[in-house]
């Protein structure tokens, strides 16, 4: 009997092993297929950004004076 469970342990070892060679192997190759994919997400979120730059500096450049005027009279109306 103890040969049998023996025996039997051994084998559901190599089973869990082969479990874990046969996920390792899928992961590697999703993180293959996957990394292009996000090599081309990140070139793509760069050109997004840069070209919406321009739009963010002019905001700012528009928003600035009315921030500055707003602080201005907040400040000032504090000081009385």
């Amino acid at each position: 009997m103890s040969t049998s469970i023996t025996s039997a342990t051994q084998d559901m070892v190599e089973k869990v092993l082969e479990v874990i060679k046969t996920a390792q192997t899928y992961m590697e190759d999703s993180r293959a297929q996957i990394q292009p994919l996000v090599e081309r997400v990140q070139a793509e979120a760069a050109k997004l950004q840069e070209q919406v730059k321009p739009f963010i500096t002019n905001t700012e450049d528009q928003i600035k004076p009315l921030t500055d005027n707003f602080n201005a009279q907040v400040f000032k109306s504090s000081e009385m």
